[in-house]
């Protein structure tokens, strides 16, 4: 679990929160992002061409895809959603 809030506070440094999700209403909008660049990094765009669409570094990508990696293995959810979303 330490290594989940390591992995999580190193996201919350490349990019701090920024108000609800207009989508969905969870508090926190930065779940949107994160899911668009680990789910297309996970294709044949891969890190680099996921980088060059969605306008973000390799590292942010990797950091995000290392946070869903962990979370997964603890079966655990990203800060962000409310509860009740899968």
């Amino acid at each position: 679990m330490k290594r989940f809030a390591v992995l999580l506070s190193r996201l919350e440094r490349l990019r701090p929160p920024y108000g609800p999700c207009g989508i969905c209403g969870g508090p926190d909008a930065r779940h949107r992002m994160w899911d668009a660049m680990e789910g297309q990094s996970r294709t044949s765009d891969g890190i680099t061409g996921t980088a060059i669409d969605l306008c973000v570094t390799k590292s942010e990508i990797r950091a995000v895809r290392a946070a869903y990696d962990e979370a997964r293995r603890l079966h655990v959810r990203l800060p962000g959603r409310y509860p009740l979303q899968t």
